[in-house]
């Protein structure tokens, strides 16, 4: 199977809004309280992504630069957009 080069920006587009709209869910239903170690895979989540969105929370938010981290997805959001519509690159750096 033969894809295009305009197809595979498309697809890299579309990929990086599921995961940016994903990692964003994941953080903003973040809970302190849930940490992947005292974690009852046999209970509820309050993490929209459930256990899923406990581990990436809790490694985004703790193991890196905290609660700023939040403005990953966005850009993650802002690449994957541009790579969907297939817009120059240079166009984000104004």
């Amino acid at each position: 199977m033969f894809v295009t080069p305009e197809k595979e920006h498309e697809i890299l587009g579309l990929l990086l809004l599921l995961f940016s709209v994903l990692v964003f869910i994941a953080l903003y239903t973040y809970n302190p309280a849930e940490t992947p170690s005292h974690m009852n895979l046999d209970g509820a989540f309050s993490n929209g992504l459930g256990w899923a969105g406990v581990y990436i929370s809790h490694f985004l938010i703790r193991w890196t630069i905290g609660y700023p981290v939040l403005i990953v997805p966005f850009i993650f959001f802002v690449w994957g957009w541009n790579r969907l519509l297939q817009k120059d690159t240079q166009q984000l750096k104004r």
